[in-house]
């Protein structure tokens, strides 16, 4: 085959001097082959036409194309996700308190088991039953002069050997959470006298917990809230705007001084039991000082899942706040649509705070299935080692706690329990 030649159609030429050349020029220029002359316009117009599907394309166009579609697959895999994926259920918000227990007047008995038997802290005293407690007129639900409702009275007696009678009651309910409230009008009080109500599990102390609600030694002016566990329960991140009240203390002769925030009952640096402590600063809201105003109400909310347990002590009566008065006047309603239910978040801010359960350095395992306990000890484990320090003048005399309560029985007059009721809320 014979070499084809192109001959160019508008080389070296301005724009409008091509177009004018190649109309004129068309006819005289082709490309020569074998095959004969082959017609440039053809080939004119194939150029052109390939010229123009060589130019470069919208690009950018293409890129936010893509970038839509990606977009568009990522959206549709989160629907997915959302559709299919087991979702987390949201936390509850509590409800409302609900009376739980009603432990007023001659009702109140009716919820508690009379321990028999030596006092476990080794106090000087003996637990006794229920038949020898009515022999010996140790309890009495009876309607006081000047009041309308009746009232719990429990007291104490002498024995010829030296230990007083006395009762611990335990509650037949275990709890493992709750608002526990106390209408009280004269509680426990002189030397050596070591009543308390709280709450605990005696089979499993302390690893199930005791909360010491109201616990008066000898005669200490100011309630505390204590709380006793096994090792594992710190409560010094408690928040400063959430309470009142102040940490007990541990001093010892050239040591520093330790806020008592360790609940483990072998803390270092705190005497042996004395768990973690919150102190009322308002004096008269226990014993002596507590009586001659009448008594007042006290409070415990034990509500981990809100993450604390807290304690209130309204003394005298007219410092209970108005929420509080109308639940316990009205609880008697059972419920209905006339009750009042307790909300402590009207109340003023309370004296203890403990943070437990998530979050904090306690968690809330340290507190379950535990029950209400009311007694009255003397002398023990606790006010007998304190009798020396509290009662300076008596021990002078006397030495040991134990020969001051035998000895003195006249000044045991006033160690018994006189209430309204105990309230038990729950959510």
């Amino acid at each position: 085959q014979a070499a084809t030649e192109k001959t160019p159609l508008y080389h070296g030429l301005t724009d409008s001097e091509s177009g004018e050349s190649w109309a004129a020029g068309t006819a005289s220029s082709g490309v020569h082959s074998s095959a004969g002359v082959v017609d440039t316009t053809k080939i004119y117009t194939t150029k052109i036409d390939t010229t123009k599907e060589t130019q470069p394309r919208n690009t950018g166009l293409r890129r936010g194309q893509l970038i839509k579609v990606f977009l568009g697959l990522i959206l549709f895999f989160v629907i997915l996700l959302a559709l299919f994926l087991p979702r987390r259920p949201k936390p509850k918000t509590p409800g409302p308190y609900r009376l739980k227990e009603y432990q007023v007047g001659r009702h109140f008995f009716q919820h508690y088991n009379f321990f028999n038997g030596k006092d476990p802290t080794f106090g000087y005293n003996t637990y006794v039953d229920q038949p020898e407690a009515q022999q010996a007129h140790l309890y009495n639900v009876s309607v006081p002069y000047g009041h309308t409702k009746e009232h719990v009275f429990m007291t104490t007696a002498p024995t010829a050997q030296g230990p007083r009678l006395s009762l611990r009651l335990e509650g037949k309910t275990l709890f493992s959470s709750g608002l526990f409230i106390i209408d009280l009008q004269h509680m426990p009080e002189g030397c050596g006298v070591w009543p308390a109500f709280w709450l605990t599990n005696e089979k499993h102390w302390p690893h199930w917990g005791e909360v010491d609600i109201i616990e008066g030694i000898d005669n200490q002016p100011m309630v505390k809230t204590a709380l006793h566990t096994s090792r594992g329960c710190t409560v010094q991140d408690a928040p400063a705007n959430k309470w009142t009240g102040v940490w007990d203390v541990t001093r010892e002769p050239g040591q520093p001084i330790f806020n008592t925030t360790d609940c483990w009952n072998f803390a270092p640096h705190q005497w042996m039991n004395q768990g973690c402590v919150a102190v009322n600063r308002q004096d008269g809201t226990l014993g002596p000082g507590l009586n001659k105003q009448g008594g007042g109400v006290f409070a415990m909310e034990w509500a981990p899942e809100n993450g604390y347990i807290r304690s209130w002590a309204f003394v005298p009566h007219s410092n209970v706040p108005q929420n509080l008065k109308d639940a316990l006047k009205t609880a008697a309603n059972n419920n209905n649509n006339n009750t009042v239910l307790p909300d402590p978040n009207q109340w003023p801010l309370p004296y203890a705070y403990f943070p437990i359960g998530k979050g904090t350095t306690c968690p809330s395992h340290h507190f379950h299935d535990m029950r209400i306990v009311f007694d009255t000890a003397f002398c023990g484990s606790v006010a007998g080692p304190l009798f020396p320090f509290s009662c300076q003048s008596e021990a002078m005399e006397y030495g040991w706690c134990e020969n001051y309560v035998r000895s003195n029985p006249q000044a045991m007059d006033k160690a018994f329990w006189e209430f309204r009721g105990v309230y038990v809320y729950q959510r």
